[in-house]
């Protein structure tokens, strides 16, 4: 039977390949929150619009809840669902009439990842002290939210910004975006969630409470992976590093993540020539995370240990520069191996 380990970062509940009952209560909470993320933003459209361009933003709090529960992924797929709902309501009409793409990306994406680091915060703080790390998560959420949206406006719609802001009397297309276009929207979004955060943890105790929970760890599996050296590290900790140094640090995790790969492939040569082909072959890198992201799937499978990380996940954040989340995916599958680190 394929195991996941108590520590996995980026999925919660546990389900195992033949558990269906745990299986269809987490399939049922997330339809269910689903459904309230995409009504609350269609609700929203129905606000006055007394500051800003924009509704404010009413689903954030049932994000922070699925991402509690079930992890960054599942927060990253509510923020989608968030995202598409702004897009159909009609809200982001104004800037699809300057550029299609740059609105898209730009919308789908600041919600995914607001979704996806509320989960990443709440689990990297939950075993200290969940009441923080439900605040925590509350905080993170809007913040992404709208940084991801001032940086796609910085990348696809700064002249037409600019234009609006004079328009409005404002001195620079700074001022406008933070005072005119979604400052107060933020601070709403930010009270609401500090407001409702205690309510959240509740409901994500509660709810924690009553969701089946196993942790089945073969003798035979763990023999097997105590003979690999396995590289386990700190994903927190990595992704810190990584901006401290500026990413050398991340070249440094990138070489221990290729030596793990060979160890699970059994490959005897060195990594040098990957590693040399990562940092300086265009593209390589896509090739890399399908091939390896398939490998460690495929080989971790004949063992029976479940995974969350896949080729095809890997070769689509690859593509819009998010390999640093690939990295710690690719780490996270690592760490809940059942073997001491190398």
């Amino acid at each position: 039977m394929g195991s996941m380990n108590n520590d996995n970062i980026f999925l919660r509940g546990l389900i195992y390949k033949n558990d269906r009952r745990g299986a269809t209560i987490m399939l049922t909470e997330m339809a269910v929150l689903t459904a309230i993320v995409f009504v609350l933003q269609m609700l929203a459209g129905s606000i006055p619009r007394f500051f800003g361009l924009f509704t404010v933003t009413l689903a954030l709090a049932p994000i922070v809840i699925g991402s509690a529960l079930y992890g960054p992924l599942a927060g990253a797929w509510l923020g989608l669902v968030f995202g598409a709902a702004v897009l159909i309501s009609g809200d982001a009409t104004p800037f699809m009439q300057i550029n299609i793409f740059g609105t898209l990306a730009t919308v789908l994406m600041k919600g995914m990842l607001a979704g996806f680091a509320a989960g990443l915060v709440y689990r990297l703080i939950e075993k200290k002290n969940t009441y923080v790390a439900v605040f925590a998560a509350a905080l993170v959420c809007p913040v992404v939210n709208t940084g991801v949206f001032f940086l796609g406006c910085v990348l696809f719609f700064l002249p037409t910004i600019a234009e609006w802001g004079a328009a409005a009397g404002y001195q620079n297309a700074a001022a406008y975006m933070f005072v005119g276009l979604a400052g107060f929207n933020f601070l709403f979004e930010v009270g609401v969630n500090m407001i409702l955060a205690p309510v959240l943890h509740r409901v994500i105790l509660l709810i924690n409470k009553k969701m089946p929970r196993r942790s089945v760890r073969t003798s035979t599996v763990e023999e097997h992976f105590n003979s690999i050296p396995i590289y386990k590290r700190k994903i927190g900790i990595c992704i810190l590093l990584s901006f401290i140094t500026f990413g050398i640090y991340l070249i440094y995790w990138m070489y221990l993540l290729v030596k793990t790969t060979r160890a699970i492939k059994i490959a005897k040569s060195n990594c040098t020539g990957e590693m040399l082909c990562l940092l300086f072959v265009p593209f390589y890198s896509l090739y890399w995370w399908f091939t390896r992201g398939k490998l460690v799937k495929d080989k971790l499978a004949q063992n029976e240990v479940a995974i969350i990380g896949n080729e095809i996940a890997y070769l689509i954040l690859g593509i819009f520069g998010l390999t640093i989340i690939s990295m710690a995916i690719m780490q996270n599958d690592f760490n809940s191996l059942p073997t001491e680190s190398a």
